[in-house]
């Protein structure tokens, strides 16, 4: 009968260890997952051609809209003071209700985050941190934005949708027109403001959607611009969402699916882009990550070790820009990493201590009978 206790014991002690197992692996965690909303932050750049320091800035803008990705980025800069040649009276307006920071400032969705700007470099790092923070913080709004384009004439359309009262708010849909492309003393300049428009909403009836009509500029390149919208409590206060839209011919990206789904150790995604204007820049990620740079243009490779993501399902996504930053729908590849080995002999050993089990109950009844 002691026999019978000892292998009592272990048949236990592995039972244990296999809804320990289990239950890890279901409580856990998927990487890049987010508990927030699908957020997408406004970022506005209070700039001017003449700031030493505004250059840095300006590109790191630029190149936080392909690592976060339009679906997620909000772009705009507002040209200030009568010596820019960019300048509005309503960018000029609109650095008056954020106070007349100095230059350059940034704000994200409605907060000041920054004013320094010593290094592309150090400005990329404190941008790019601040946007990921403001990700995190959850919205009850979601947003869409369609345009039509007619003789001299844009005209945007924005649904707003909120899962949740807004009475008595103040809110305000801000829709602004960008230009891209804008050269002024050898330098370029992208989503530059050209004009605004705001109007008081009332989402208590929710969704609704608002028309807001623009009169295009003969010098304005109507292929080198876009709109984004975004709805701000206030004329300065906290904004709950953005969308963002280019007006140009989007190009294409295909991936090629040359995998049979399941992949290990080191995988090649390739694919090819066609269309827009002067294609680019393509750019990956998976999953939730960031955006990154791969070689090529038309055709284009990137090298993915799998041993650094973990055993399951991914998603790999592809989007291409063209120089006016027009960018294209996003074409996805799925894909299941499996690296890791089961630990060998343990299922074996379960088996085993099951059949010894059943065979030393079996001789302990015989046993018993006699």
């Amino acid at each position: 009968m002691n026999l019978l206790r000892v292998v009592a014991v272990l048949s236990l002690v592995c039972l244990l260890l296999t809804v320990t197992q289990a239950h890890e692996s279901v409580s856990a965690d998927p990487p890049g997952t987010r508990s927030n909303g699908d957020r997408t932050v406004t970022l506005e750049l209070l700039t001017a051609t003449w700031c030493s320091g505004c250059p840095y800035a300006d590109a790191v803008a630029d190149r936080l809209l392909r690592v976060i990705g339009p679906e997620r980025l909000s772009v705009i800069q507002y040209h200030v003071t009568l010596t820019d040649p960019l300048r509005t009276n309503e960018s000029d307006a609109r650095w008056h209700t954020y106070g007349d920071s100095g230059l350059p400032s940034l704000f994200l969705d409605g907060e000041f985050k920054s004013d320094r700007a010593t290094s592309y470099e150090e400005a990329f790092d404190r941008y790019l941190t601040f946007v990921q923070e403001s990700l995190q913080v959850d919205t009850p709004v979601s947003m869409g934005l369609k345009y039509d384009l007619g003789s001299g004439s844009a005209t945007l359309n924005a649904s707003m949708d909120s899962s949740e009262s807004l009475a008595g708010q103040n809110l305000f849909l801000r829709v602004v027109l960008f230009e891209n492309i804008l050269e002024v003393g050898g330098k370029i300049y992208n989503y530059t403001m050209r004009a605004y428009n705001e109007t008081s909403v009332d989402l208590v009836s929710s969704p609704t959607t608002q028309s807001v009509t623009f009169a295009l500029d003969g010098s304005w390149i109507v292929e080198n611009m876009g709109a984004a919208a975004f709805l701000q409590v206030d004329s300065d206060g906290g904004i709950y969402q953005s969308v963002n839209v280019m007006f140009g011919e989007p190009p294409v990206t295909t991936i090629a699916d040359s995998s049979d789904g399941t992949v290990s150790g080191d995988l090649t995604v390739e694919g090819s882009c066609t269309g827009g204007r002067t294609l680019s820049e393509v750019f990956l990620k998976i999953d939730d990550g960031l955006w990154v740079e791969v070689e090529g243009t038309s055709t284009w490779q990137h090298d993915i070790d799998t041993t650094t993501l973990s055993d399951g399902s991914h998603t790999i996504y592809a989007k291409v820009y063209d120089i006016a930053g027009t960018y294209s729908q996003t074409d996805v590849l799925s894909i299941t990493v499996k690296n890791e080995e089961p630990v060998p002999g343990f299922d074996t050993a379960l088996l085993l201590v099951a059949f010894l089990s059943v065979a030393v109950i079996l001789g302990g009844i015989r046993r018993l009978k006699k």
